[in-house]
């Protein structure tokens, strides 16, 4: 498993998408798929901005995309960049 921090939060959320949908799918509903992913480097509050929260959304989308079937106009994104 990767050590870099940037993956951390799409691993998360794989773990997380897939349990989702392991619970769905073993009621037998079926849902639509659709997400937010909001990624914000800068803060108005000196001292408080981030690294990486953009990179981490570019990251998430692309791994839903790839693994979770999901397409673009599922997937929405807000950032600051």
């Amino acid at each position: 498993m990767s050590s870099d921090p940037s993956h951390r939060s799409a691993r998360i959320a794989n773990v997380v998408l897939v349990r989702l949908v392991s619970i769905h799918s073993q009621k037998g509903v079926r849902m639509a798929k659709r997400t937010v992913l909001i990624g914000i480097n800068k803060y108005q509050i000196p001292g408080s901005d981030l690294n990486g929260c953009v990179n981490d959304v570019k990251n998430l989308s692309s791994a839903l995309k790839t693994h979770y079937g999901f397409t673009d106009k599922d997937i929405t994104t807000l950032t600051d960049a």
